[in-house]
């Protein structure tokens, strides 16, 4: 059993670094956007001066919008990816979760036992999984702080194990080997979520470097054309 007090006392320590995450993006977010602004005031320069201060409150508003989110995805990122990066969360879940799904200890023993498990239809696995993890989170620690830790890890190894299951399942024809499966996952799971959480953080963060430009762009051209003399 995983002990989720330990857990919350863990995130408690890295909150320094997950608010110095979240600040240091809005901060950087902003500064892009002030640039962004300056440059928007500058492209309507030939015009009156409220123009231009409209456009530039408007750029850098929406660059405090998008640093604020931004920040909290990393801020989310950083605390979950410590609990897996770090603490080995994602090993431990997965072995509570494939003891329930399985019905055995963490070494099922017995030639009978074993031959069953070794080629699980893949339907039949998603059932237990979705069962299993239900009676993990049956367990719930008290305090809404704890009980939303284990509520999100739990769902991320939750998800990662459906995938690995309908993969397994596809390549064997139908069949999973859940003791292979269990055995590789203790090993990988961590790993393989800490890699996906931060490939979402590069992605949301191209995407605002990308959009907020862009946005700022077509909004200051928008303004430009509806200041332009009608012929």
């Amino acid at each position: 059993m995983i002990d989720f007090r330990a857990i919350s006392a863990h995130l408690t320590a890295v909150s320094r670094v997950t608010m110095r995450s979240f600040t240091l993006t809005v901060f950087t977010v902003t500064f892009f956007g002030a640039v962004l602004a300056g440059l928007s005031y500058y492209a309507l320069r030939d015009h009156h001066w409220a123009y231009g201060v409209a456009v530039a409150v408007v750029a850098l508003a929406e660059a405090v919008a998008a640093g604020v989110v931004l920040g909290v995805k990393r801020s989310a990122a950083a605390a979950v990816g410590y609990a897996f990066g770090t603490l080995r969360v994602g090993q431990s879940l997965v072995r509570m979760i494939f003891e329930k799904m399985l019905g055995v200890g963490a070494e099922p023993t017995g030639p009978r036992i074993v031959h069953g498990l070794e080629a699980v239809p893949a339907d039949q696995a998603d059932t237990m999984l979705t069962g299993a993890v239900r009676t993990v989170a049956a367990d719930e620690q008290s305090g809404m702080v704890r009980r939303a830790a284990q509520g999100r890890l739990l769902e991320a190894v939750r998800t990662f194990v459906r995938q690995r299951i309908r993969v397994e399942g596809s390549a064997a024809g139908g069949g999973v080997n859940m003791l292979k499966l269990k055995e590789t996952l203790e090993r990988t799971v961590d790993d393989e979520l800490v890699k996906k959480i931060r490939g979402k953080v590069r992605l949301a963060t191209a995407l605002v470097a990308v959009a907020l430009p862009l946005l700022v762009a077509a909004q200051t051209w928008l303004v430009w054309l509806l200041l332009q003399p009608k012929a």
